[in-house]
């Protein structure tokens, strides 16, 4: 959960079930309204979980959430998966791979976010052609200015 500037809690949250789903809600502290209920990880197919969730300057939401879908030929594997919520537009942008370069599980997680909007992923990995046999740790940017994450950077 995160509170933006205006007073709106942001809460994130999945459920389990024959189909795990991300969902999203927000509550105005100011009206005491409750938000509908947002289905985040909707039109993957596969197991949704473990979300993240980050507010920027202008109160768009920054969702990131891990799921095994075979998305855009992405693999069985874990993968961190990226969706924004538009704060003025009332809309959630298309869902983004992020992790495009992990063909193992991705394990722990954390998103971040500074003070110019730029995104932080930190991640730990063990695929092969990345660094090793191991186990790393892997931060990735999104720079608000691109709009693109960047390659992976072993940490």
């Amino acid at each position: 959960m995160k509170v933006d500037d205006t007073g709106i809690f942001h809460i994130l949250w999945y459920e389990t079930g024959v189909d795990w789903q991300v969902y999203y809600r927000s509550f105005n502290i100011n009206t005491q309204s409750l938000s509908t209920t947002q289905l985040v990880s909707q039109g993957l197919s596969d197991i949704s979980f473990e979300g993240k969730l980050e507010v920027d300057s202008k109160n768009n939401v920054h969702v990131m959430w891990m799921d095994s879908t075979n998305y855009t030929n992405s693999g069985n594997d874990y993968d961190r998966f990226y969706r924004r919520y538009n704060a003025i537009g009332n809309s959630w942008s298309t869902i983004e791979i992020v992790t495009t370069e992990s063909t193992d599980h991705i394990l722990a997680f954390d998103l971040a976010i500074d003070y110019n909007d730029n995104l932080y992923l930190l991640y730990v990995d063990s695929t092969q052609n990345l660094a090793g046999t191991n186990r790393d740790a892997f931060l990735q940017i999104r720079h608000s200015n691109l709009q693109l994450w960047s390659t992976p950077i072993l940490v």
